[in-house]
């Protein structure tokens, strides 16, 4: 009798275990997606930035067809990549950087306070994502170093969680 009392003792403490593992890979995992998420909403917002520069070359007159078409096809380009990370380097494109240096060469942007606008929302946006990735990144690390461990490992492998990546800047 006293050998089933320890044999269920056992079981029942590994039973646990293997609970708190699983939870605390859930735990994980969903801020690894929330920050995901949060990264993915950011570059989405990016997208919009080229729709606002094309309206500010036509509205200006600006003769700039090649840049325009570069920003359609760029635009074209992210609405249909769904890996995400490919999603991320065409965002960080410099066909966009290129059009908001404009100013340099056309005058009137300068003074123009729609262009100004954009210009400086983009900035941030660009810093914001910046900083997003890192969390990002942190996020992943810490999920990657409790799923390392010897039996969160078999956990892991057992109930086939998903591995993920860090980005890459």
């Amino acid at each position: 009798m006293l050998v089933i009392i320890i044999l269920f003792s056992i079981i029942m403490i590994l039973g646990i275990m293997v609970i708190s593992i699983y939870n605390k890979l859930i735990f994980y995992r969903d801020r690894v997606l929330d920050k995901f998420k949060e990264v993915d909403k950011l570059l989405c917002n990016r997208v919009s930035y080229i729709d606002s520069i094309i309206e500010i070359i036509n509205s200006n007159k600006l003769h700039e067809d090649g840049i325009i078409r570069d920003l359609n096809k760029l635009k074209s380009s992210i609405d249909k990549e769904i890996d995400i990370n490919a999603r991320m380097l065409l965002v960080k494109d410099d066909i966009i950087d290129t059009a908001l240096s404009l100013d340099n060469v056309y005058k009137k942007l300068e003074n123009d306070k729609s262009f100004n606008e954009v210009k400086e929302e983009y900035d941030n946006n660009k810093g914001l994502i910046d900083y997003a990735i890192d969390i990002y990144n942190e996020e992943v690390l810490d999920y990657n170093n409790y799923k390392d461990k010897s039996i969160n490992n078999k956990i892991f492998n057992w109930f086939k969680f998903y591995t993920y990546n860090f980005y890459k800047k």
